[in-house]
């Protein structure tokens, strides 16, 4: 299944509504396992859930996660609250998740700031 604990660097790819998320894991030195997840096309409402228990599959079994958001072309309130939840579930599981928006910064800090939320892990924290 896509999202799966994976090895070797070796990527997935999962599609819905014309979007697209990797994974890829890497052990790390003394064996703690590095994940990233890049997510591509919409971040919104409509992708909302799918994504979230993708991410949650991924967090699982990680020590580290990092989330890129460059190939993301559209992303609305319910995506930048996913981001939110994914970082506090990080968080508490112990995990560091890092966000990189690429790109898409500037539309991030714009919607972070219009609806009064601070993304975690991202450049401009």
């Amino acid at each position: 299944m896509a999202g799966r604990k994976q090895s070797g660097g070796s990527k997935s790819a999962a599609s819905g509504s014309g979007a697209q998320r990797r994974t890829a894991a890497q052990k790390q030195a003394g064996g703690e396992e590095s994940r990233h997840f890049a997510v591509e096309g919409a971040l919104n409402y409509e992708r909302a859930g799918e994504l979230r228990e993708r991410l949650l599959e991924t967090l699982d079994g990680a020590s580290r996660v990092d989330v890129s958001l460059s190939g993301v072309s559209e992303i609305d309130l319910a995506g930048a609250q996913l981001l939110v939840s994914a970082h506090k579930s990080a968080q508490q599981r112990g995990i560091e998740l890092t966000i990189d928006a690429g790109e898409n910064q500037p539309r991030m800090d714009r919607l972070a700031t219009l609806a009064g939320i601070r993304i975690p892990g991202t450049a401009k924290e």
